[in-house]
């Protein structure tokens, strides 16, 4: 029997089900309407047959989702692994000339740096002479050998030379970088140890995954399974 249920026309952007599909569908829907209860063995076999019927219509279903996208998955595996084959040199090649840019930035920050210690010396520099000349000017006023406004004068002097020095030691400092190149720091990052990191810094983490297999052992060993809450059911499956 055809088991293909999809209309593989890899022209359009959406696969839909056939009419054959739909119709199974529509049958094992109208053979289990007609159950309003389960209430004795002829009307449980009935329900049972019913149960029947969908699965073995959703299995076709999945089966032929399976038989249309498994030529695809395999597809999309091996233009992957070629991809990153041709890929590859491309890669070592990026590496190296990256590698070389950060080490040319690096040495530029190291420079940038280099200056900016620099300015600060001067300024400093600068402050100290500045603070000399006014304790000059007022000494000088202080012992009667120049008027009070010409010591004005002179201060006025000395602090707008001072301006001046500072303006042009605090130029910019500017580093060279190419166009398209966008330079920014970040973090290189290896985690240790996870639970140390989940228990102080939870925010950190993103998923945790439970193993549900686990737990139903647990609980079927009687163990009280903290962080979750857990009720018995009974389940019935068809064959």
């Amino acid at each position: 029997m055809n088991t293909q249920l999809v209309i593989p026309d890899y022209s359009v952007r959406e696969l839909a089900l056939n009419s054959r599909a739909l119709q199974l569908k529509a049958e094992a829907l109208e053979s289990s309407a007609l159950i309003p209860r389960v209430t004795n063995p002829d009307e449980q076999q009935t329900a049972v047959n019913a149960l029947s019927t969908i699965k073995e219509v959703i299995n076709l279903f999945e089966n032929s989702r399976k038989e249309i996208t498994a030529p695809l998955l395999k597809a999309q595996k091996q233009l992957k692994a070629t991809v990153d084959k041709e890929s590859c040199d491309l890669q070592d090649e990026w590496g190296r000339v990256n590698d070389l840019i950060v080490g040319y930035q690096l040495g530029e920050r190291r420079k940038a740096e280099a200056e900016r210690c620099r300015q600060e010396a001067e300024l400093k520099r600068i402050e100290e002479e500045k603070r000399r000349e006014l304790f000059k000017i007022a000494q000088q006023a202080e012992l009667g050998n120049i008027s009070a406004a010409d010591a004005v004068k002179q201060a006025e002097v000395v602090h707008a030379q001072v301006e001046n020095a500072q303006a042009v030691v605090s130029q910019p400092i500017v580093t060279a970088q190419a166009n398209g190149l966008r330079v920014s720091d970040d973090w290189e990052i290896e985690v240790t140890n996870p639970y140390d990191l989940a228990r102080y810094h939870p925010g950190c983490i993103l998923k945790i995954e439970p193993s549900l297999r686990e737990i139903k052992a647990l609980l079927n060993q009687g163990v009280e399974v903290r962080g979750v809450k857990a009720r018995k059911i009974v389940k019935v499956n068809t064959r």
